[in-house]
């Protein structure tokens, strides 16, 4: 059967950026997750343990672009959890204006 766990405003510090100060200080990263997978009746997703591989990747990773932050989890996830069989990710930067948050969102299959 399918069913698909939601993460929605997980909030975690890391270093993620381009710019020099970005490289250097940590800064405040949310998360969102749509992770499809199927449950045979006997097994289940622990989303306890996403969540915390999610955090811990991205702390650890230290990566430049949110793109190449999304690509890497979508990639650890799918490498880490092998009931997933579809995921969504959205990664937020949002202190980066005081007007809006920034981010970016994709589907993997």
């Amino acid at each position: 059967m399918p069913y698909e766990i939601v993460l929605e405003d997980l909030c975690l510090e890391a270093i993620i950026g381009v710019l020099p100060r970005e490289r250097e200080q940590a800064q405040r990263l949310q998360v969102e997750a749509r992770i499809g997978y199927e449950r045979d009746g006997k097994g289940f997703l622990d989303y306890a343990q996403v969540r915390e591989s999610i955090i811990t990747h991205l702390q650890q990773a230290r990566y430049e672009l949110l793109e190449q932050a999304c690509d890497g989890l979508a990639a650890w996830l799918y490498a880490s959890f092998p009931p997933i069989t579809t995921l969504t990710l959205t990664l937020k930067k949002p202190d980066v204006f005081v007007d809006c948050c920034v981010g970016v969102c994709r589907s993997y299959p």
